[in-house]
């Protein structure tokens, strides 16, 4: 077998030529408005090698090929057409391709050009979906020394005398929580609950809740909270609800809410659902009387908010079938007893619960292929303007690349780990029950027609997933259907070329029954 991680090297042969450093798409420029923080996260890649593999370049190359020889831990970046670029390691792609057609491997090298052997014209891709491969590396920068320093201080408050030992190990559970959050305490606003809602009554920039905010607090005011998604943030994945074409359906949520319209920001990553929820919940006025919108992983958190009761058989039966998930395990568990003593003590009266997008039995894009479920998650919220100008892209980039690189498990990043469909989160709310008295509303989605979006959903489906399955690019449909709405609930379903996993607030349909469910008088 070419195509082994316990290789010192991985040599592939390319369909086209080594080409100047300067062209390669792959880093991205830094924009004008970065922070500080955001250009040292980016600027401490760089590009390695640079292959053009565009069809002038190959036919100007004359039938000869290029070769690379990658570490097995190099970040390879396949840049495609209309901007997609696919992150994986060297190793990965080279697994995958010998997996694809074990003919591949030819003379000790792997050949790149199984990918065009197998992109058929009928279905949009064209004869070649490779325009160029970059390998890119990390370089020591300031950014990084402020990492190590946070994941020290963090590991010694999380886990005491044994933080070192647990940093030492690198690829554990804990030490891997530890890095996801250094990188993610570069986020701002950091994590908590927010007031989203101008006096005016327009959606305006977030502004912390104060110690006082609910000290005369009346449960009968009824309070409308917004929960995002991964790698996202409010603006992110609610942002749209802000444009003049939305409006109307502004209008209407203030109508009933008022200045009580709140978000709730969180780490997405080195947090579990279960730490957001219990976050959540002890940030809420008790008593509240609450309606609930969340989007993508951001239903997982709703989901446990919105239980009616976490019974001790659903505590004590949730974990991993693993020991080395021992010291997971038992923080998830302590998490959710506090849950569970938290909604026993506040008494929420969620009246209208509309989850859009989630993952609710996981997501199997996730779990086929890590590397590409985050490539295509890194370039949707590329193309949302919120988070193309906030830290989130850059935190986003430097955590999605250090993950390849590291071919980490996704069972050690508790965000990501929450999303498979064999983890004991999914399974805990395929059991639990919603408050009796909770209407929930469903949004689901599938990418269908044409355009590039579509071309990605095919290159995933061809090379990577073997699944037909409906999707958004991110989360399959049918997973957002199941949790605490799995017997209950209104649904809706949109189909469409302008439907992925970023844009439902943007689209019509979605967004005025999103606005139907929250304001329809009981």
């Amino acid at each position: 077998m070419a195509a082994n991680e316990n290789e010192a090297t991985i040599k592939f042969r390319l369909p086209g030529v080594e080409a100047p450093k300067s062209t390669s798409r792959s880093i991205g420029p830094v924009s004008r408005s970065a922070t500080q923080v955001e250009r040292q996260l980016l600027e401490g890649l760089e590009i390695k090698q640079h292959f053009d593999l565009s069809p002038t370049s190959r036919s100007a190359a004359s039938g000869r090929e290029a070769t690379l020889e990658a570490a097995a831990d190099d970040i390879l970046a396949l840049e495609m057409e209309d901007g997609f670029i696919f992150y994986t390691s060297a190793a990965r792609l080279a697994g995958d391709l010998e997996r694809l057609d074990p003919a591949s491997v030819q003379d000790g090298a792997v050949r790149l050009d199984t990918l065009r052997a197998r992109g058929p014209v009928s279905r949009g891709l064209g004869d070649w979906i490779v325009r160029a491969l970059s390998v890119v590396g990390f370089k020591e920068g300031a950014i990084d020394k402020v990492i190590e320093k946070d994941m020290a201080e963090i590991a010694a408050e999380w886990f005491g005398d044994k933080a070192s030992e647990i940093l030492e190990k690198g690829a554990s559970w804990a030490a891997t929580k530890a890095l996801m959050w250094a990188i993610e305490k570069q986020l701002d606003p950091g994590p908590g609950l927010y007031r989203w809602v101008d006096e005016s009554g327009a959606p305006g920039d977030l502004k912390t809740v104060t110690e006082g905010e609910f000290a005369n607090w009346h449960p009968d005011k009824p309070m409308l909270v917004f929960v995002h998604g991964t790698a996202s943030s409010t603006l992110g994945s609610f942002g749209d609800l802000q444009e003049a074409t939305s409006a109307m359906e502004w209008d209407q949520l203030f109508d009933k809410f008022g200045r009580y319209i709140y978000a709730f920001e969180h780490r997405t990553f080195s947090e579990s659902p279960i730490e957001n929820a219990l976050a959540l919940a002890r940030a809420l006025p008790e008593g509240a009387r609450l309606s609930v919108v969340t989007h993508s992983r951001g239903g997982l958190v709703g989901d446990l908010l919105c239980t009616g009761a976490l019974s001790d058989g659903l505590v004590d039966r949730f974990g991993r079938d693993n020991k080395k998930f021992k010291i997971a395990d038992e923080e998830d568990r302590k998490n959710l007893l506090a849950l569970s003593g938290v909604l026993a003590e506040k008494k929420f009266q969620i009246e209208r619960y509309v989850r859009v997008a989630s993952p609710a039995q996981g997501t199997l894009l996730a779990s086929c292929h890590l590397d590409a479920f985050l490539s295509a998650l890194l370039h949707l919220i590329g193309l949302v303007p919120y988070l193309q100008v906030s830290p989130v892209y850059a935190v986003a980039k430097r955590i999605i690349l250090q993950i390849v690189k590291n071919r980490t498990d996704p069972r050690l990043v508790p965000g990501i780990e929450a999303m498979l469909p064999d983890s004991p989160l999914a399974a805990l709310v395929g059991l639990a029950q919603p408050q009796d008295d909770t209407a929930i509303g469903v949004i689901a989605g599938d990418i269908e027609g044409g355009g590039l979006l579509k071309r990605i959903g095919v290159f995933l489906t061809d090379f990577i997933f073997f699944e037909e399955e409906d999707n958004d690019l991110v989360v399959d449909t049918e997973s957002m259907f199941g949790g605490l709405a799995r017997e209950q609930g209104y649904y809706l379903f949109d189909q469409g070329s302008d439907v992925n996993h970023f844009r439902y607030f943007a689209n019509t349909l979605t967004r005025q029954a999103l606005q139907a469910w929250l304001t329809v008088k009981s």
